[in-house]
């Protein structure tokens, strides 16, 4: 984190940054105990941890469990009628999402 310092110097006034000194968290989660997770929650985390997530939509696609990940999630916002999926209508773009 830099915080911004003017220093005057012959009629011109340069920036310059400093560095500022900032702690960490107040709890960072080394501190946590862990002894008293159960097993399935231990568990949970390592698997959480050593998954790999794709970063791009074309990554997913190369990978059979996201391709099924993803059907599964069209199939169960049809099943809900979260949204109905229809025709782009000529001249229009989609609406992004995240």
């Amino acid at each position: 984190v830099c915080s911004s310092a003017k220093i005057k110097q012959r009629s011109s006034t340069k920036t310059i940054l400093s560095k500022k000194t900032t702690r960490g968290a107040k709890y960072p989660m080394d501190n946590i105990a862990k002894g008293n997770l159960s097993n399935n929650a231990k568990a949970f985390g390592v698997r959480l941890c050593s998954e790999e997530i794709p970063s791009s939509f074309e990554q997913a696609l190369k990978s059979e469990k996201w391709k099924t990940a993803m059907d599964d999630e069209m199939k169960a916002l049809k099943k809900n009628k979260t949204w109905d999926q229809c025709a782009l209508p000529q001249g229009k773009k989609p609406v992004g999402c995240r």
